[in-house]
């Protein structure tokens, strides 16, 4: 309403109404005015107060909500080219991207490979890492699985594998957590031929491990032995890998440094 207009003596405010005196009116029957700041309850003072606390409290959650969330790194879906990724073919294996997926067969050999993809991360802060596997071929009796935390010359890490015959297991180069390096035999394990989901989970000191949605292992934080991270594959396999993510809380500067020249660690277990 425009202050000019006025309300008899006799008529009480609205409630949501604030009192103004209004010096231009000189006919006795109209002394007072009563105007609405807004046309809504929330024009009152305390209807203002109610809004502007809920404003911010809204703000403040919301911060906090986003400060929470984690920031994808790497999204690798294998749609294209390899993207940092090794990729070759000799007589221990043959090893390319191709419809959508990262195909590695690995011939009978001695030893396990470890396939890495080279970023910026940083494994102290809370993060989450999945990969989808799926056997086409070869031993079940062997791991698959992903890894973090490698010290690219030394080979040392921390890996999530599990084997198509049903079990799972939690390793690390830390000699100290021999007692966390054992096989676990579980049931969310599916078989050759269909795909299984590995993920891990970090939450302050806390690991946790996931096979295909469920819990199958928890442990402390293993050591870092450095940044590097990717897929890890036993002898005599014939395995497809998809969907490769790696997400953390929001870290600047967390860049992806694809490499030159990728390498190819024969994996460490001590």
């Amino acid at each position: 309403m425009a202050e000019e207009q006025v309300r008899f003596k006799n008529l009480e405010p609205h409630r949501h109404m604030r009192h103004i005196e209004n010096p231009h009116i000189e006919n006795p029957n109209y002394v007072k005015t009563y105007m609405c700041c807004v046309p809504t309850c929330l024009s009152c003072r305390f209807g203002r107060q109610v809004w502007l606390s809920v404003t911010i409290l809204f703000l403040f959650v919301s911060a906090g909500y986003c400060q929470t969330q984690f920031e994808e790194i790497v999204k690798e879906n294998f749609s294209g080219s390899a993207k940092g990724w090794w990729v070759g073919k000799d007589s221990t294996m043959d090893v390319r991207v191709a419809d959508g997926k990262y195909k590695l067969n690995l011939f009978k050999t001695e030893t396990g490979m470890t396939f890495r993809i080279s970023v910026a991360p940083d494994f102290s802060n809370d993060f989450i890492l999945e990969a989808t596997f799926k056997q086409n071929g070869g031993d079940t009796d062997h791991g698959i699985g992903i890894f973090w935390g490698q010290d690219a010359s030394t080979g040392k890490d921390n890996n999530f594998c599990f084997t198509t015959s049903g079990y799972v297991r939690s390793w690390t180069s830390d000699k100290s957590r021999e007692s966390e390096r054992e096989w676990e035999q579980t049931t969310a394990v599916k078989p050759m031929g269909q795909e299984n989901m590995l993920r891990i989970e970090k939450t302050g000191s806390v690991l946790t491990f996931k096979l295909n949605g469920v819990v199958v292992l928890t442990r402390p934080q293993f050591t870092l032995f450095g940044d590097k991270m990717g897929v890890v594959l036993y002898s005599n396999m014939d395995v497809w890998v998809d969907d490769f993510h790696y997400s953390e809380k929001p870290k600047p500067g967390s860049i992806i440094e694809m490499p030159k020249t990728p390498e190819l660690p024969i994996l460490a277990e001590e």
